[in-house]
């Protein structure tokens, strides 16, 4: 068998591996060879690194989910090396260092490369299948150049499977409305772990009116309360906030506990003197951080927000934690 045969069995192997591409893979795929939605060919384009032929690019990515490319990039290695030896040289001569250092971060920087750009494909081929087979909407703007430029520098980084999946579902719904996310919003995807995302999950879980976390009952000290100083330190919340809320004539509130409330959620029902005004102090999330919870799934902390009504429960007052009704019947504030 040639190395042209063993490569393509390889990279057969792969898409085998890989199970068979979905009809929406597919579907959107012709639609960028046929230039119908130019501005997610740019889109996605930029982020493999291929501007120059970006509906060739995007079609390579869709094919191989970024597993061909990568191959093509380690079969070179011998080439690589001879480059990698002569640019050492030439570099060491001009700048008066030893070529073997040179060459060991020349060998170093091309290994780097090769992962950036195996995140970047497989983060592209990820957003192809978050973006659907309804893709971006006709006419939709396209994503800023400047946007991209931060998006490719952090995604590139990422190295789990989940937090690909994160950047590229940043970049579907991108594409689908620039301007859905902001530049700060990426800078913090960037600094994501496995214990800030955890933080953050329980955190959002005692959101009340999809904006603000109580400092009283179970985050008013400890270790939750250390929770929100760590995530006012990277840009998810700020504290020392508050918000006001006055009561119906009726003397009654309901205040949704879920960022996204609806029915098989919770609210805090209150009740106490007609037009009486409460007013919670506490973490208020900032613009990063509610763009953060489009891509997070989290659950509401009944627990916690238990402890928190009845640490609200004063001045006459009353406030429970009850299953929330359907959307149409929850009161403003």
């Amino acid at each position: 068998m040639t190395d042209e045969n063993k490569d393509s069995a390889t990279a057969e192997g792969s898409e085998q591996e890989g199970g068979t591409l979905s009809k929406t893979v597919q579907v959107v795929g012709e639609w960028i060879q046929n230039g119908k939605v130019p501005g997610a060919v740019k889109a996605v384009a930029h982020v493999i690194g291929a501007t120059g032929e970006a509906g060739a690019a995007w079609i390579d990515v869709v094919k191989a989910k970024g597993e061909r490319a990568a191959l093509r990039v380690r079969s070179d290695s011998a080439a690589q090396a001879n480059v990698i030896a002569e640019l050492g040289k030439a570099a060491a001569l001009a700048a008066g260092r030893e070529p073997d250092v040179v060459e060991r971060a020349f060998k170093r920087w091309a290994n780097e490369q090769v992962s950036f750009q195996e995140s970047r494909d497989q983060i592209a081929a990820m957003a192809i299948e978050h973006l659907g087979e309804q893709g971006p909407p006709p006419g939709a703007d396209e994503v800023g150049d400047d946007w991209l430029n931060v998006f490719t520098a952090h995604a590139e980084k990422a190295t789990t499977e989940a937090l690909r999946q994160s950047w590229a579902r940043i970049l579907a719904d991108e594409i689908r409305k620039p301007g859905t996310f902001s530049l700060q919003t990426l800078q913090l995807v960037a600094v994501l772990d496995k214990k800030l995302a955890s933080t953050i999950v329980s955190v959002a879980g005692a959101l009340i009116n999809s904006l603000i976390v109580p400092t009283v009952g179970p985050y008013a000290r400890g270790k939750k309360y250390s929770d929100l100083l760590l995530l006012d330190s990277v840009g998810f919340l700020q504290m020392g906030h508050s918000q006001s809320f006055n009561l119906t004539e009726k003397g009654k509130l309901l205040i949704p506990a879920a960022l996204f409330p609806k029915p098989g959620s919770f609210a805090l029902f209150i009740e106490g003197p007609p037009g009486k005004e409460l007013r919670i102090s506490g973490a208020i999330l900032t613009e990063a951080g509610r763009e953060l919870l489009k891509i997070i799934d989290y659950g509401v902390d009944a627990v916690s927000l238990a402890e928190t009504a009845k640490a609200l429960s004063a001045g006459g007052m009353t406030v429970k934690l009850i299953p929330i009704p359907a959307p149409s019947q929850t009161a403003g504030n």
